[in-house]
């Protein structure tokens, strides 16, 4: 998508910092043609013919601006037709006031209203008065009068006054003889259009459109004017109506051929009509000269219409010869060496993948993609078959990149077109036809699947500020939408209009407010600020960055592997609850072929490369996602995942060891501890087809992850020899709980410290996390430090037992413990954990 400005830039870095999202849809969208699917459009809007659909006021200048700040940016704007050349730099103005000029009789000082401004000039011209629409040429334009030489006008001051223009006389614009005043233009005249355009139905203004591949709801006309009718009714509180065409609605048509379509979720609706007895010629029409203003070349009459209603409607439409259909008419996909000439002459040989438009038992058309030459419709041509249908985006892109045809049907496929109009342009493009090639029309069949239900996208006004910097009020964000066809589904969610296939999370939809309400909604930030919060607002990003120094600093390395990856790690042992795998349906590869929903087998791809090279004692550490598939709903988790095997340190006189358990969980518990201390649940996991023994992590009731050691199953996969340590954190719930964790700095206490230790007995099934909970439940601040230093199994002790040898140290920041403060607080915890736990001192 493009932005404009800084402001712009923020919104997309929070996009990227705060709600990306790499859904089955979009890695559908990368894996089938990332280039062709991202292809930019550039798109000619006339003026004359938005107007038709909505009566705005905008001159073309002014109209530029407002597009491009809607995110559909005008790259071009150029004048055609009669005067446009004759009378370029002259506008249409509004006389606001009218004075007599105090240093000459005969002359009037006026102040004239050309749209973008007000220019005050001096006239002389005995008819001027306030309230006339009138004819304005600006400082630097160049006037042809009828009788003279060209005159290129000049900032001057008349007596006096200084005059930025001239208000303009027929005679004076080469557009006739009469001299006696200033020509007046009707009441209802735009004021601040150029004056071809008001002067000539022949003349019109072409707007050149940069079109993003996202906005498939302004590939024609009345979707560019939807556009227009909410930015003017949210900056201007303008109530604007769109105006659609009024159709003939046609009955059925009882046909006697054989119809079918045979691949429905290829073509969820598909619409034909037959028309008998046209007459296709070459002659202009009022619709093939409006295409031609645009660009678009007259084919011929009938032809002319489907395009035309394409260029209004955004549909494509396609037109058959009715003799290739006489007994069949199917939608179904290409058989097993079938060929199709299409309209370029190009003999093409088609796959099995290739959805086509078949009559009689023959492919005549590459469905929303090109047709073919034989079924074309040309001078010949006596009955039609007229199609409007809805294909599936995905297969007509892949057919498209197959056979290297982009044409403005498939561009408008590719990206979705509106379900609810595709009846509606049929019966457009019918009325046309008949308007300009006579016939009479059969009706229309019909079939269509049950369309889905409309996205529903939960939103409030607080997300929407946040996302943004701004400060817009819920009245306002509700207009925005309700002008842009999203309609209210309950509390803070929206139902999102069926043409807007592009708009499928809240982010999306906090684009669309954005980009009416406009850019200057976002107030500009203070560069610097001297506050210092109390409780920081965490941001993801940098708490991940602070994390990396962290496990860096610990010996550990950082790894970057890819989102997508191979098939058969769908059918391993994944975490418990992880869903279905989400594959896609055009993979690059089979190693590239589905997206993880697990980062354990790239982790150990990893230490395997690295094992082949002799590098064999790792500890690594890898920021990324994981995609997973419930039902109809994909969901997306960051994780952070670690791994360590081998020697800890290089071996030397004063020794080396192993990596172990412990050090993984060691490094985890440092990591969680990093913004303050964190009371950390342990619970022991039963041993499943990742880890052979290990324990689910919990904060504040919260799951976060899982620690443990590698099954032995998982390594033998992967021909790994020696044991792995794996932890996996979700950080999601583990930064909505280091969100709510305070940064306090306090003076260093004067005062010492005082240990005491206890060794304690308890049954072997108590773990030493249940003991540390067990003590911070009904202990006081004193207690600054815990630490196991000695852990005892042996005959001088029970064989279901166990002794634990911790110490405790206090410290108090006023005044230094005593003796009986001390032993006080041990006999208190002496006591709770034996009520508790069973404990007793050894």
């Amino acid at each position: 998508m493009r932005f404009f400005g800084h402001k712009a830039i923020n919104i997309w870095l929070n996009k990227w910092f705060d709600d990306i999202k790499l859904s089955s849809r979009i890695s559908e969208e990368l894996s089938a043609n990332y280039v062709s699917s991202w292809r930019f459009l550039t798109m000619k809007v006339s003026y004359r013919w938005l107007r038709e659909y909505l009566h705005f006021d905008k001159p073309p200048e002014e109209l530029s601006q407002l597009l491009t700040n809607t995110g559909l940016e005008v790259e071009h704007l150029s004048f055609i037709g009669k005067h446009a050349q004759l009378l370029e730099g002259v506008v249409t103005g509004k006389v606001l006031k009218c004075e007599g000029h105090p240093n000459a009789d005969k002359l009037k000082v006026t102040l004239v209203d050309i749209g973008l401004e007000a220019l005050t000039i001096v006239c002389g011209a005995p008819n001027v008065e306030v309230g006339q629409h009138v004819l304005v040429a600006k400082v630097g334009s160049t006037i042809y009068p009828t009788d003279g030489d060209p005159i290129t006008l000049k900032k001057a001051k008349i007596r006096g006054i200084e005059s930025n223009g001239m208000i303009c006389a027929e005679d004076e614009l080469g557009l006739g003889n009469n001299h006696d005043g200033i020509l007046i233009l009707p009441d209802d005249t735009p004021f601040g259009i150029p004056a071809s355009l008001a002067l000539s139905k022949e003349s019109d203004c072409i707007l050149e459109i940069g079109l993003t591949p996202n906005r498939c709801d302004a590939m024609g006309h009345f979707g560019v004017a939807r556009d227009i009718r909410a930015y003017l009714a949210h900056h201007e509180n303008q109530a604007l109506t769109l105006n659609l065409p009024d159709v003939t609605d046609r009955g059925t048509w009882d046909t006697p051929i054989h119809f079918k379509v045979q691949e429905s979720s290829a073509c969820t609706a598909y619409y034909a009509a037959l028309i008998k007895g046209v007459k296709v010629t070459k002659n202009p029409s009022t619709y093939s000269e409006k295409l031609q203003s645009i660009g678009i070349a007259s084919i011929n009459n009938v032809v002319d219409c489907t395009n035309f209603v394409m260029h209004e409607l955004g549909t494509p439409l396609h037109a058959f010869d009715a003799r290739f259909f006489q007994h069949e008419l199917s939608v179904r996909f290409a058989y097993t060496d079938e060929k199709l000439i299409t309209l370029d002459g190009v003999n093409r040989a088609l796959s099995t993948d290739d959805l086509v438009i078949s009559g009689d038992g023959k492919a005549h058309c590459l469905a929303g993609v090109f047709g073919g030459k034989e079924s074309g419709v040309g001078f010949e041509t006596v009955d039609i078959l007229l199609e409007s249908a809805v294909f599936d985006p995905s297969t007509l892109r892949k057919t498209s990149k197959r056979h290297g045809i982009h044409s403005d049907a498939s561009f408008r496929f590719e990206r979705g077109v509106d379900p609810e109009l595709t009846r509606f342009a049929l019966q457009r493009a019918i009325d046309l036809i008949l308007e300009t090639a006579g016939g009479t029309c059969a009706g229309i069949v019909e079939a269509h699947s049950q369309p889905e239900n409309p996205t529903v996208i939960s939103l409030n006004a607080d997300y929407v500020n946040r996302i943004l910097g701004s400060h817009l009020s819920p009245d306002s964000i509700e207009r925005i939408l309700l002008s842009l066809d999203f309609q209210p589904a309950g509390h803070d969610s929206w139902t999102i209009p069926r043409y807007r296939a592009d708009v499928q999370r809240p982010i999306d939809v906090v684009e669309e407010i954005v980009r009416i309400a406009g850019f200057n909604c976002i107030p500009d930030q203070q560069k610097w600020s001297f506050s210092v919060p109390v409780a920081p607002v965490v941001e993801p990003h940098r708490v991940k960055h602070q994390w990396a120094l962290m496990l860096a600093s610990r010996g550990f390395s950082e790894i970057l592997n890819n989102s997508l990856t191979k098939e058969r790690y769908g059918e391993l042992p994944t975490e418990p609850h992880s869903g279905a795998t989400i594959h896609l349906k055009n993979p690059l590869s089979r190693d590239l072929s589905m997206l993880r929903n697990s980062m354990l087998y790239g982790m150990l791809e990893t230490m395997v490369y690295n094992r082949n090279r002799q590098a064999g004692n790792l500890s690594l550490f890898e920021f990324g996602n994981t995609y997973h598939a419930f039902g109809n709903r994909s969901v997306e988790k960051s994780m952070l995942c670690l791994a360590m095997t081998g020697i800890l340190h290089p071996e030397s006189w004063i020794g080396s060891r192993a990596a172990s358990f412990f050090d993984l969980k060691g490094h985890v518990l440092a990591l969680l501890n990093t913004f303050g201390p964190m009371e950390v649940q342990e619970t022991p996991l039963d041993p499943n087809g990742i880890y052979s023994e290990g324990l689910q992590l919990s904060m504040q009731g919260k799951k976060i992850g899982t620690l443990g050691k590698l099954a032995p199953e998982i390594l033998q996969l992967f021909d790994l020899k020696q044991p792995v340590f794996y932890g996996q954190l979700e950080l999601k719930p583990l930064l909505e709980v280091v969100g709510k964790q305070a940064i306090v700095f306090q003076e260093l206490p004067k005062t010492f410290q005082v240990r005491r230790d206890f060794a304690l007995v308890l049954d072997q099934t108590i773990s030493y996390s249940a003991l540390e909970h067990e003590i911070r439940k009904v202990a006081s601040t004193r207690l600054k430090n815990l630490a196991l230093f000695d852990v005892y199994e042996g005959d001088k002790i029970a064989s279901d037992k166990k002794s634990y040898a911790v110490a405790f140290h206090f410290q108090d920041p006023i005044k230094t413990l005593t003796d009986i403060e001390i032993d006080a607080e041990m006999e208190t915890l002496r006591k709770h954990l034996e009520a508790s736990l069973g404990a007793t001192l050894r």
